[in-house]
């Protein structure tokens, strides 16, 4: 099919053309598609990492208010028991 005064070389070139502006663009767009999963590996790997670092949080801080815990255990029997021993040695 060819255009009436419109040499055939010149539409071929122009096809041509096109073809390598498509398989160009392509190019880039698996170029882009590359970067992306790049990207995406990123932060899995990072959310990996994240959750590592507040699982051991949580542990850190467990252990923590257990020490807490205790401590005001035995400052509340401390202070229970100082006002009976004195008063039993007052007597």
């Amino acid at each position: 099919m060819t255009l009436p005064g419109a040499p055939t070389s010149d539409i071929a070139l122009e096809i041509e053309r096109l073809r390598g502006t498509m398989v160009q663009g392509f190019a880039q767009v698996d170029t882009k598609f590359a970067e992306v999963n790049g990207n995406l590996n990123m932060v899995v790997e990072r959310t990996g990492r994240t959750d590592a670092e507040v699982t051991a949080l949580e542990l850190r801080v467990g252990a923590l208010e257990k020490r807490v815990w205790t401590a005001s255990g035995v400052a509340a029997l401390v202070g229970m028991a100082v006002p009976f021993v004195v008063q039993v040695l007052g007597k």
